[in-house]
């Protein structure tokens, strides 16, 4: 992604089916209940503003059918000054979740756009969200240095996992009532680093009460060529 295109691939070949051009930078993805569109979110280029775009890709419908248009899009006009971080469609497609680099969360109506709701979750950039397996509730990692557990359903507040440095990725253990961080320093800053100062690590929470319980240290190797972007549980 981050070309200016979406590619609809054939998982069981690896085949391209379709390319879908943007008009700026491609950030994010995020499929709908059902498969029948998808949604990406792109940064702003020259005078194209930053926008959401919907497209429809009916799974029974040729994908040559598929027009190279969206169905519908959601600027974010430029005196806004943030750019979308991450998309995803809630249960049953009633809305679209996106985070953004002023620490915020919006919703939207993905048949028309209209803006549901919107919160102030974090005090910098949202890295990433990541949904628990019923997804009624979810967790973002964010520049600020926490984590926080959110209820799906109203957008309330849960939890916070607070640690010194950005968290670039979080999950909920399916498993367990346990909550994974993975974090470090920018990019700018990781070859520069030793593993103990850059905070290099994997940590792990207790769900309720806050607490840290232990931590697994990124390999000096493993730091040169990069910090933890991502963690899968």
């Amino acid at each position: 992604m981050r070309s200016s295109t979406v590619k609809l691939w054939k998982t069981n070949t690896g085949e391209i089916i379709r390319d879908f051009p943007h008009r700026g930078p491609v950030r994010g993805v995020a499929w709908a209940d059902g498969s029948a569109m998808f949604a990406s979110i792109s940064d702003p280029f020259v005078e194209y503003e930053a926008r959401i775009s919907i497209y429809d890709v009916p799974e029974d419908e040729d994908p040559d059918s598929y027009s190279d248009e969206p169905r519908l899009e959601i600027p974010f006009p430029k005196e806004m000054g943030v750019k979308a971080t991450n998309v995803v469609f809630l249960n049953c497609n009633e809305a679209l979740l996106v985070t953004f680099d002023d620490g915020s969360i919006r919703l939207y109506d993905p048949t028309d756009g209209t803006e549901l709701e919107e919160i102030q979750a974090h005090e910098k950039k949202i890295n990433a969200i990541s949904f628990n397996r019923q997804k009624t509730m979810f967790i973002t990692s964010s520049m600020d240095t926490t984590a926080k557990l959110y209820d799906v359903v109203d957008l309330e507040h849960i939890k916070t996992y607070k640690t010194s440095n950005p968290v670039n990725a979080a999950v909920i253990s399916p498993t367990k009532d346990h909550i994974l961080l993975g974090g470090g320093q920018d990019a700018m800053s990781v070859t520069t680093t030793s593993g103990k100062q850059g905070k290099f690590e994997t940590r792990f929470f207790e769900l309720v009460y806050e607490n840290e319980f232990g931590s697994v240290k990124v390999s000096p190797v493993a730091i040169y060529y990069g910090r933890i972007a991502a963690v899968v549980c």
